[in-house]
């Protein structure tokens, strides 16, 4: 931050619109490096403080002020969120990203105290889908189309198993199927109505995957 602030002059160096894109783009990620962990002590006295004065002893430079400018009023001029709300959103960013990958732990202790993760809408499963990669395969999957499906003795076969998945939605109702009929299964989803047809379907998938198949 200070050899950023050293290249930049009254009539020389860097002009303003870069040093603001180096401000947002290279120096406050490493400021909220860790705000994860860190965020819990963000709101005591010292910390506000220190982050007013960081955040204002670069934003100054810039802007060609003086050194009495107040820290809030360069934030209002230049749109910038005040450092400690913006080293605790990116903490609640980050814990929703960890909670959806199912790698945060949610307790009331520490750094790990974030209350929003159980209000609506974050109690809500997320759509995202997490690559995950099998090297040994239990079965084998075969998609057989319209025609195939339709030819006699086709599906008979005792070694092939034949399984059903769906997805539909109507009047902001949606939900996905699942159907075997030799093993006489049957399994409804009901979806809510924040989803769409596409995730009805890869929901139903996801099930079948999941669904004991002896």
């Amino acid at each position: 931050m200070w050899a950023c602030r050293q290249v930049m002059g009254k009539s020389c160096g860097i002009n303003p619109n870069i040093a603001m894109w180096m401000y947002k783009t290279v120096l406050l990620p490493q400021i909220l490096y860790a705000s994860v962990v860190l965020w819990c002590v963000v709101s005591r006295v010292e910390a506000k403080n220190l982050q007013q004065s960081l955040q204002g002893s670069y934003l100054r430079t810039p802007v060609g002020s003086v050194k009495a400018t107040p820290t809030e009023a360069l934030e209002v001029a230049l749109c910038l969120t005040p450092l400690d709300l913006a080293v605790i959103g990116a903490a609640r960013f980050t814990a929703y990203r960890l909670s959806c990958q199912g790698e945060w732990r949610n307790t009331v202790l520490g750094h790990m105290k974030l209350q929003f993760l159980q209000k609506y809408p974050f109690t809500l499963k997320q759509n995202r889908i997490l690559k995950k990669i099998s090297f040994v395969k239990q079965y084998k999957v075969l998609i057989l189309t319209r025609d195939v499906r339709c030819m006699p003795g086709k599906t008979a076969d005792p070694n092939i198993d034949i399984w059903y998945t769906g997805g539909s939605g109507i009047s902001s109702c949606f939900g996905a199927v699942v159907c075997g009929p030799r093993v006489n299964h049957r399994e409804n989803i009901h979806m809510g109505c924040l989803s769409a047809v596409l995730q009805t379907a890869v929901m139903a998938i996801l099930r079948l995957r999941r669904t004991p198949l002896v």
